[in-house]
């Protein structure tokens, strides 16, 4: 949702490239039949911008994006049916970068922010991109780009844990999918900032959770969550989970309807089937959270509902203050140059789910970051 304002009048650096890199997608299908690295693609302009006359916009030399999730499921068209996209097309969503030109009040040339595009807009993987101001954050000086590129995935779930502030707080909580980026994040909020008692995750990568906030770690490959649930018929004494924080979906919602008392809540970042979104499946999970919600309500099973997120720059200035306290690390799997070869790698190793935390690409140094930029 937009924050609606008139713009100023628009700046931008004394220096601009007529051409730069970019990597484009021709369709929807697999990364080494789609994808390829251009180097004449056109430089993003404010003015050309579908909200140039809605919100105050920055144009941004982006110095690291991070591949998220999101990504490969665009790459393979699983979210056609939802957005509609125009070949050629980009990719990429969360990164940071130094602003290069500017319609905002709020932003000015040089200055250094951190954020992510509308759904709409994806193309972080390229030397520039634009953003609305409502998306981003400025960067604070003691964090570097890579870092920064890596939180707005962290200001989700800081946004999804804080309704929530009060059942955490010396409350047993289950992270499903501790290992993903999300859940890495929402482990250590739980932990370091919302004081639960106990928290717990599942994953295949425990060691990684328990650096990560955890107390308890279920590796699914040998046990089950709620297994623990029926250790004890004494309901004192049962380890139930006042928050499930869902970040892998499939079967999590049976079981935690199935083992879990009506008082806790269970709030899903993945309502939809892992694969192509289809009508079918779309109506599906539509019709099954209205029937979850008027369980929920009158208490025949524990509360459902799902994270709907939306760029938020209050959540992100959050998290990065969050870092600089201690409370919180940026969650990074790897870092890559930007060439077609590593970002094909990087695609497939997300489908794969291979990865911890987000892998990050550098479109240009930390030491490039400023360079041909003159500020106002």
């Amino acid at each position: 949702l937009l924050a609606m304002a008139s713009s100023p009048g628009t700046t931008s650096s004394s220096v601009s490239s007529p051409a730069m890199r970019k990597l484009v997608r021709s369709g929807y299908g697999s990364p080494e039949d789609v994808l390829s690295l251009v180097t004449d693609a056109g430089v993003p302009s404010i003015e050309g911008h579908a909200k140039a006359k809605e919100v105050g916009l920055v144009k941004v030399k982006v110095v690291a994006t991070a591949l998220s999730p999101a990504d490969y499921r665009f790459v393979e068209g699983w979210v056609r049916l939802v957005i509609q996209e125009r070949f050629p097309a980009g990719l990429g969503l969360e990164f940071s970068g130094v602003v290069t030109e500017s319609s905002s009040a709020k932003y000015d040339i040089g200055d250094e922010v951190f954020g992510e595009l509308d759904a709409e807009d994806s193309g972080s993987f390229a030397d520039y991109c634009v953003a609305p101001e409502t998306n981003i954050a400025s960067k604070p000086n003691q964090l570097t780009h890579t870092d920064a590129s890596a939180l707005p995935v962290a200001a989700v779930a800081l946004g999804a844990v804080k309704p929530y502030a009060s059942k955490v707080e010396n409350g047993r909580v289950l992270v499903l999918g501790g290992s993903a980026a999300t859940g890495a994040y929402i482990c250590q909020l739980c932990r370091n900032v919302f004081k639960a008692k106990h928290v717990a995750a599942t994953s295949s990568n425990v060691d990684f959770c328990l650096r990560h906030g955890c107390d308890r770690v279920f590796d699914y490959r040998s046990e089950n969550w709620w297994e623990d649930t029926k250790k004890t018929t004494n309901a004192e004494d049962r380890p139930d989970y006042a928050v499930v924080f869902d970040c892998v979906g499939g079967e999590s919602w049976k079981r935690a309807r199935e083992h879990l008392p009506p008082s806790s809540t269970f709030v899903t970042f993945v309502p939809l089937p892992d694969g192509p979104v289809t009508l079918s499946n779309a109506l599906g999970t539509v019709v099954s959270s209205l029937g979850r919600g008027l369980a929920s309500t009158f208490g025949a099973q524990c509360a459902w509902t799902m994270v709907m997120a939306e760029p938020n720059p209050d959540l992100l200035d959050e998290v990065a203050t969050l870092v600089l306290d201690g409370k919180l690390k940026p969650v990074i799997d790897s870092s890559y140059d930007f060439t077609l070869p590593n970002v094909i790698d990087m695609l497939k190793r997300q489908k794969a789910k291979k990865v911890k935390g987000r892998q990050i690409c550098t479109i240009h140094t930390e030491a490039e970051a400023q360079e041909g930029i003159t500020p106002r």
